[in-house]
């Protein structure tokens, strides 16, 4: 009975990943992604940050920008609460952020199935797209869900 659940669950995860890349199949990073994009300068300090920029975000992980304008890394926040009281007045939020090294980025032209094959996995799923230097949107695994049951529908659609 273990064995006959154990392949049960190998199957079912068989079947998703074949729906999963059928949905992604052709499809352009910027035709996934999310934009415009939430951001936070990188030279705030923490407390700016919470009190101007994350208050009102939307998300849990804000991309930050430099002076230039380019990504510059991505800050959790969680993150900026866990920063001592007295160090928010003075500490950058650039310097409690993940570099951006530590994250994936993709051209909007890229296809979705090769960039995903390149996720950092302990970025979670976040992707930044960016043309040149400049972030043009981001991929979350809301949007990979949005993608899959868009896909989904067409499919039944057309039976």
């Amino acid at each position: 009975m273990v064995i006959g659940f154990f392949i049960m669950i190998v199957a079912n995860a068989e079947r998703r990943h074949a729906g999963l890349a059928a949905a992604l199949h052709g499809v352009r990073a910027g035709d996934a992604m999310s934009s415009p994009v939430e951001t936070c300068p990188d030279w705030l300090t923490v407390e700016r940050c919470i009190d101007e920029v994350a208050m009102r975000a939307r998300h849990s992980t804000l991309p930050l920008i430099d002076f230039e304008g380019r990504p510059s890394g991505m800050v959790h926040l969680p993150q900026l609460a866990k920063t001592p009281t007295p160090q928010r007045e003075t500490l950058r939020v650039r310097d409690v952020a993940t570099p951006l090294s530590q994250y994936t980025t993709c051209a909007p032209d890229d296809f979705l199935e090769d960039v995903l094959e390149k996720v950092h996995r302990s970025s979670g799923m976040r992707i930044l797209v960016t043309d040149g230097q400049h972030l043009m949107g981001i991929i979350t695994a809301r949007d990979i869900s949005r993608l899959f049951q868009r896909h989904a529908l067409r499919g039944r659609e057309r039976r």
